[in-house]
């Protein structure tokens, strides 16, 4: 007498990371396991990502067992993408099987979900670095302005710019929270002691989901040599182009004066000829 075996499948699902950043790759492995009395037929393992526009399959989201013989395994991978839009939240996967008897009857399996934890992380970089004066000068009050932005995909906390300057000034910038894709402003005053090129390092601190970060990069400043003489140049031209506007008034006066005399002395000697 024949009698026909029942199969029935079970599955054990692995990911290559419990935790996955937007915009990485990873890996989904399904073990599917023969249980029952019966062999399995034409099983079908797929992944449901239909309410899932974040999650996007590089291959086949869908893999074909022709049999799978009672009490043995196989293993199928998926490979897949996390979106760079993904927000930081828990995402479920749900993982569908379909096989079918020995007598050809179609059979579903409960439907197995598996679950990840999507983190992003917090990418700090200068957009711009700018100094006012632009060219400063010995002796000069210096505000010099580090703007940090965010391109990452989740927020940065508790931002804070060390600048190691070698200057009388403040030191620390505590800018806050930036969130993605945002800038701030991070801004130090000091004094330039004297001329010279100085560089000194910059440091960067936060936090995101995966804990405390620090950036480090070099700030170049050139100061020129102070007490320019242009101004006292300006000053005594002005002084001497008013002492020339004097000794040519001057002059004219004498030359206007020297006329009136000659002008007195020929009227004086017309008068002495009219009286001969």
């Amino acid at each position: 007498m024949y009698v026909e075996g029942k199969p029935d499948l079970e599955i054990e699902s692995l990911l290559s990371d419990e935790v996955i950043q937007p915009g990485e790759n990873f890996n989904l492995s399904v073990k599917v396991n023969s249980v029952g009395t019966g062999n399995a037929k034409n099983a079908r393992i797929s992944l449901d990502l239909d309410e899932l526009p974040e999650i996007a399959p590089l291959d086949d989201n869908s893999k074909f067992l022709s049999l799978l013989d009672a009490g043995k395994s196989e293993t199928v991978n998926f490979h897949l993408q996390l979106s760079k839009e993904a927000e930081a939240k828990t995402y479920n996967i749900p993982i569908r099987v379909s096989f079918t008897d020995e007598a050809e009857q179609l059979n579903l399996s409960t439907i197995e979900t598996i679950g990840f934890l999507s983190r992003g992380r917090a990418e700090l970089s200068f957009a711009s670095i700018k100094t006012d004066p632009v060219l400063p000068k010995e002796g000069d009050s210096v505000e010099l302005t580090l703007r940090v932005e965010n391109p990452g995909t989740v927020s940065a906390k508790s931002v804070q710019v060390y600048a190691d300057h070698p200057f009388r000034g403040n030191k620390q910038s505590f800018v806050g929270t930036l969130e993605s894709n945002e800038d701030g402003p991070a801004i130090f005053t000091f004094i330039i002691d004297k001329e010279g090129k100085y560089e000194f390092p910059i440091a960067i601190t936060y936090s995101d989901d995966f804990g405390d970060h620090e950036l480090k990069t070099n700030v170049t400043i050139y100061a020129s040599e102070g007490g320019s003489n242009t101004g006292s140049s300006i000053a005594i031209i002005f002084i001497l182009l008013i002492i020339g506007g004097l000794l040519y008034r001057n002059s004219q006066a004498g030359k206007a004066k020297d006329r009136i005399i000659r002008y007195l002395h020929k009227d004086r000697h017309s008068d002495k000829e009219n009286t001969k």
